[in-house]
Parts: C-alpha cells; sequence; structure tokens
C-alpha cells in the first residue's frame, strides 16, 4: 500500500491540474467523482510508490472521467435499451467513478500495449 501522503499529494495537484479542464468543457461532478475513485483505486496500487506518479494517475483519471463518462453514457444508451430510459445524469456519475476507478490500472497496459505494436511496426 502506497503512503498517504503520497495520495493525498497526488489527490491535491490531480484537482489543481484539473482547473484548466473545466473551462476546457469537462463536467466538474464527473472530475471530483472521478478524481475520488482514483484516489481509492491508487491507494491500493503497490507500483505507485512517489508522489509524481500518483499525481499523473490522479490527474489523468480525473481528466479521462470528466470527458469520458458522457461519451460512455452516451454510447451506452445507445446500445443498451435499458440504459436510455434511466436518467442519464446518474449514469454519468457512475461511469465517472468507474473510468476513475479503472484508469490508474488500464493506462500502464494500454501504454506497453502500444509499445509493443510500435516495436513491431518498426521491425516490419
Amino acid at each position: 500500500m502506497t503512503e498517504p501522503t503520497s495520495t493525498a499529494a497526488g489527490a491535491a495537484l490531480g484537482a489543481l491540474s484539473a482547473v484548466p479542464a473545466i473551462w476546457l468543457g469537462a463536467q466538474t461532478d464527473a472530475l471530483m467523482v472521478g478524481l475520488f475513485a482514483a484516489m481509492l483505486a491508487t491507494a491500493q496500487i503497490r507500483t505507485i510508490d512517489s508522489v509524481r506518479v500518483a499525481a499523473a494517475a490522479a490527474f489523468f483519471s480525473a481528466l479521462a472521467a470528466g470527458y469520458g463518462s458522457p461519451l460512455l453514457v452516451a454510447v451506452g444508451a445507445s446500445l443498451i435499451p435499458v440504459a436510455a430510459r434511466v436518467e442519464p445524469h446518474s449514469l454519468r456519475l457512475l461511469a465517472a467513478f468507474a473510468i476513475g476507478a479503472l484508469m490508474p490500472t488500464l493506462w500502464p497496459l494500454i501504454q506497453r500495449r502500444a509499445a509493443r505494436r510500435v516495436e513491431q511496426e518498426v521491425q516490419e
């Protein structure tokens, strides 16, 4: 488990870094829910051991939740008929929590896969 100070510092830096995103149209409540979920997730991930890594995880998770949750709800409502009948605001906050909690784990996996794909294309 990471140090509580590094998680708290990451949350504070992530919140301060997300301020420009609000001006660029991110959903404020989704940013905060994503940041909270990222704090919960980064506290449990053993590979996050520095303030810089915790701040980056909180920042990217909050941004992904703020911008990705409305998109995820719109796509989900078009694909799943039951989701179209539920209030979009409540689904958006649930999607923001899920994105914020999963991004600290998924982002390194996405980066590794992209790096492997680039290496394969360079070798060919």
